[in-house]
């Protein structure tokens, strides 16, 4: 599954300056929005770029964090995926070596493993 990617659009730095004109809306404005030919302040307006910056900022940083856990995760499944596959090739190996024989002496099936192969220690 092909992933698509579009670029980050640049961070928008609004009135940082200690001195800029930023207000929070009244009350009354938060609750109903402007109004049709309203014009917000130009402090008001200030404050919502500024908030809208704030959460640019906030919603980077939470990306970026679940971003390095779900790449952590990843590595630790690829980890434990090459530790299954190491242990398939062992259980592989000793039952490739395992002869059943049935003999008229011995009637059940008797399991003799011919020759252990060479197997890592299990970790």
């Amino acid at each position: 599954m092909s992933q698509r990617h579009n670029p980050r659009p640049k961070k928008v730095d609004w009135a940082l300056d200690k001195e800029a004109n930023i207000q929070k809306p009244p009350s009354a404005i938060q609750q109903k929005g402007w109004q049709h030919e309203d014009i917000p302040t130009a402090s008001n307006f200030n404050w919502i770029i500024h908030q809208l910056s704030k959460w640019d900022d906030y919603l980077d940083t939470e990306m970026r964090y679940h971003s390095a856990y779900v790449d952590g995760f990843r590595n630790s499944v690829d980890q434990d995926i090459a530790k299954i596959r190491k242990y398939l090739k062992t259980i592989t190996q000793v039952l490739s070596a395992l002869t059943i024989r049935v003999s008229k002496e011995h009637p059940h099936p008797q399991m003799i493993l011919e020759k252990l192969p060479d197997i890592d220690r299990w970790e």
